[in-house]
Order: structure tokens, then sequence, then C-alpha cells
């Protein structure tokens, strides 16, 4: 590469030694939250110990996100406030940013994976803007679930991992604020063309990241995945905002208990009832929202409650239409789940505007597990 070189027209000895100083002292950033201002809580990510003063670079540190909500924070050089970076957290990101060889800029690094899969799209609610969809590597592996008794059962199961990227990798991925997979198991056998399905779709419509990532990896992890499905159709659709609600689909779970039942005119033939329970050993209080849809077919609305629960179960029953949807709370909110507010969106209403694949991407599924999921 070129080296890079300063001229300083200096008059005296003093002036120099001032510019050398400031030429040879360690470059440092800092993190501010954006609304303040104010120096975020930063802590060191071995040991746990605060700073409270410029961090040098090169030097990996936490942020102490204190609020579940999505934040803004700006990452800046001590040295030259104007090179900065702003950036919005919820928790569990794993950014990591450098300086540009001019020093003028601070940019992301790109983010790696194993991929199988990538298109590049155009947002809908944003033309200027451009995502890279990407599917990595999935997992075959099994999970300890509870059986019917005391003894937990073991199932198997394949996590996929799907990766949302701002096209220009050096700029900041936001996570998306809403988002609906369908992956359907696919048998292909040797010889043929294509693959066929093997057993129901999957459908994930509650966000889980993986931590510790640069950009926002989805993760959805496929219960009972059939043994003889080595291949795997994923459709896609997702958000940077949220979809306006139904707004016969959005109230709260003590009306939704007086009314007993709801339909909504944008979904004529499924009927949505509702009811309260304790759970076997009296630790959640469980909101079940059981689904009929006439049509029949895969799922086609997403079931939720504002505050979110602990744990979410969502069990679908083949092409019968039907569903059941478990929200587990502490038992101790049981007195105030009533307050809470149920919402259903159509998956038309969600796919409307919403970024998603030209195509399904068609990946292969590794054929070993590995080791036992917790």
């Amino acid at each position: 590469g070129q080296a890079r070189g300063a001229y300083f027209d200096v008059q005296d000895r003093s002036t120099l030694l001032a510019h050398l100083e400031e030429m040879l002292r360690p470059r440092q950033y800092e993190i501010l939250a954006a609304r303040t201002q104010e120096r975020a809580g930063i802590f060191e990510l071995k040991g746990g110990r605060n700073i409270n003063q410029p961090i040098d670079l090169n030097m990996p540190v936490g942020v102490r996100h204190p609020t579940a909500a999505a934040a803004s924070y700006v990452i800046r050089l001590v040295q030259d406030a104007k090179v900065q970076a702003t950036v919005e957290l919820e928790g569990g990101e794993g950014l990591e940013l450098r300086l540009t060889d001019d020093g003028r800029r601070l940019e992301h690094v790109p983010f790696q994976g194993e991929e199988r899969a990538r298109a590049e799209v155009v947002d809908p609610a944003g033309p200027n803007r451009r995502v890279l969809l990407r599917a990595h590597l999935p997992v075959r592996t099994v999970r300890q679930m509870p059986g019917p008794g005391e003894k937990p059962q073991t199932v198997p199961a394949v996590r996929f991992f799907l990766s949302v990227e701002n096209a220009e990798p050096t700029r900041f991925s936001p996570r998306p604020a809403e988002a609906w997979v369908q992956i359907q198991p696919l048998r292909r056998d040797a010889g043929a063309e294509k693959g066929v399905p093997a057993g129901e779709p999957y459908v994930f419509y509650d966000l889980r990241f993986r931590a510790g990532d640069p950009v926002p990896v989805l993760v959805c992890e496929a219960l009972g995945w059939p043994d003889t499905a080595n291949q795997a159709e994923i459709k896609l659709w997702c958000k940077f905002h949220r979809t306006a609600s139904d707004p016969r689909g959005e109230l709260t779970v003590e009306r939704f208990l007086r009314e007993g039942s709801l339909q909504l005119a944008s979904l004529p033939e499924m009927t949505f009832r509702i009811k309260e329970e304790a759970d076997a050993k009296r630790q959640f209080h469980v909101v079940k929202i059981l689904v009929e849809d006439g049509r029949r077919g895969p799922p086609r609305a997403k079931i939720e409650i504002v505050p979110p629960p602990r744990r979410v179960a969502h069990q679908y029953f083949g092409t019968t239409g039907r569903a059941d949807h478990s929200l587990f709370y502490p038992i101790e909110d049981a007195g105030r789940v009533g307050a809470y507010t149920v919402r259903i969106t159509p998956l038309e209403r969600l796919a409307d505007q919403a970024i998603t694949l030209d195509k399904p991407f068609v990946i292969q599924v590794p054929e070993k597990e590995v080791a036992a999921a917790p």
C-alpha cells in the first residue's frame, strides 16, 4: 500500500512536539446515546468492568442497553467527532466497524457466513434501499422436549439461519420489525430433477435473532423435521416497520374473552377463539388462541399478544385448518394479562409492500446431526 503523511507548517519546537504527540496518540472512540448525546453505559467484554472513558480502537466493548425497545447510538472518533456512525440496537448484536484508510469514515465490516443461497432485492417501502437476503448452512440436531410424563423425549430438528443485510455491506443493517418465514421440507431422490413435499410447511413469525452477529440473522428451528427430507424450500417476507393490524383484529384479552369468538372480514373463513388456563406446574398463566380455517392449507394469520409472553408455542394440525397458539406469561402476571392486546394480522396484509424473494430459496439439509440442543 501507499504510505500516508502530513505536512505541518510549524514555527517553533513546542508546536511541532504538540503535532507529533497528537499523531502518535492512540486513536480512540466513544459511544453516545443518540437522544441525549451522553455517553452510553460501556463495559469490558472480559470481566464486565465498567468503562467511563474513551475506548482505544481495536478494543471490543459491550453496551448496557437499558430498554427492551430499540434505541439509537452514535459511535464516533474522539480525535475527530465528524467521523461517526449511527446504529440502532435492541440487544444481542455484535457489530464490527473499521476506520477507513483515509481516517474519514467508520464502515461496517461485511458479514461472513457459510451461505447456501442469496438474492439482492428492493425494499418496496423504500425503493432506494436494496437488501441482501441469504440462507446459510442449516444445522440438523435433536431437541430434548417435555414428554407426556416426566421423562423428556428426543425430537429431530433443523435450525435454519436467514440473514437480512444492507446490500451496501459497509453500511448499518437494522433488524426487521417483523418477518414471516415459511419452510417446506422436500425429499429429492437421486436422479430426480427437483424435490417433492415431505410433510407440512413450517411457519415462523416470532422473531428470534442469533446473538453476536454483525447483521440480523433470523433463527428458525423446525421441530420434528421429517427423516426423509433432505432439502428445504424457503419463502420469506419481512419489513423494517410493523404492519398496521386489522382494526377488528386488535383487541384486549379481556374483551376477546367476553366476546368468546372472533371473525375478520379479511379472513372470512377463519374463526378465532380464546381461553385462559394455568400450566400443569402452575408456573405460567397461559392464553390459548384456537383457530379454525375453513379453507384449510398453510397458516394465513399471525397471532401475537403485546406485551410479548415469556414463551410461545404454535401447534398446527396439518391440512385440517386447525391451529392452537399458546402464550405463556409468569403466573404472577395473571391479573394484568386481561389488559394486554391481542393482534391478528393476515399474511396477505403483512406481505403487502414487504421485502421478499422473487423465487423461493431451495437448499440442501445436512444429513448428519450435531449435539443435542437444550
